[in-house]
């Protein structure tokens, strides 16, 4: 009896060292592609940054233009478009490591556990729900990600638990293939999937809905011509939790 208590002992000791194994090599595998799409990113951004500035010195752009880097859509970037199979946009949030290309599959299962280049990966990606069409079309943008140990993901989507980050951060960065869209945060909130079910459909109901469960208030009063935007990944303060922050489209001068 002893022996075969060593034995499975060891069997099971064998199998948990194999399983944290290929995860840290699942986890720096998914961070070193996604270190070489931010580098690209960056890159062709400071380049579209250096012709613009050449234009405006020659008189053929105004001084505006160059107020911000997010007036400037930096992410239509041909290399990424190449690189990254079923790639729909770019998502940033100042003072937190989300900064991350965004797929979108066929279904919403896929890349829970692929990687941005098809493959197996236990970190996924950050990828669109299957029922949006992207490109501006889509009144209600909805984005998942993992909560990794490591911090990598939508692990920092669970900042927007304390209330001085809500206030001192509120607005998300995307920019699609064809525009750039900024966000206001309106609502953060952590909630039991067994309780919840996330809705695609926007109304006035809903944002109600969104609003009220929100962890902070928000001065945020409905329009029906607005656009939002949904974040979520896990949370483990409650069984199969998960964190949720929702944000409404700001409308740039070109609107």
């Amino acid at each position: 009896m002893k022996k075969i208590a060593k034995l499975s002992f060891l069997l099971m000791f064998l199998a948990s060292f194999t399983f944290f194994t290929l995860y840290i090599l699942d986890i720096n595998k998914s961070e070193e592609i996604v270190e070489q799409y931010q580098e690209t990113f960056v890159k062709q951004s400071e380049q579209k940054q250096i012709i613009i500035e050449e234009n405006i010195k020659s008189h053929t752009l105004k001084e505006t233009t160059t107020e911000t880097k997010y007036e400037i859509n930096k992410n239509v970037n041909t290399d990424l478009i190449e690189d990254i199979p079923n790639y729909v946009g770019w998502i940033e949030l100042p003072n937190t490591e989300i900064d991350y290309p965004v797929v979108k599959g066929d279904d919403n299962d896929f890349y829970l556990n692929h990687g941005y280049d098809l493959e197996e990966n236990i970190a996924g990606s950050i990828y669109m729900d299957r029922r949006n069409i992207g490109n501006r079309f889509d009144l209600h943008t909805i984005i998942y990600g993992h909560h990794m140990n490591n911090g990598s993901m939508f692990t920092d989507l669970n900042k927007y638990l304390k209330e001085d980050f809500y206030y001192e951060n509120d607005t998300i960065y995307y920019n699609d293939l064809y525009n750039s869209y900024t966000y206001k945060i309106i609502s953060a909130y952590y909630i039991s999937a067994d309780s919840y079910k996330l809705t695609y459909d926007i109304d006035a109901d809903v944002i109600d809905d969104f609003i009220s469960r929100s962890l902070y208030k928000s001065n945020y009063v409905y329009h029906e011509a607005d656009r939002f935007i949904t974040l979520s990944t896990c949370n483990y303060i409650l069984d199969n939790g998960r964190m949720m922050v929702h944000g409404v489209l700001v409308p740039n001068e070109n609107d």
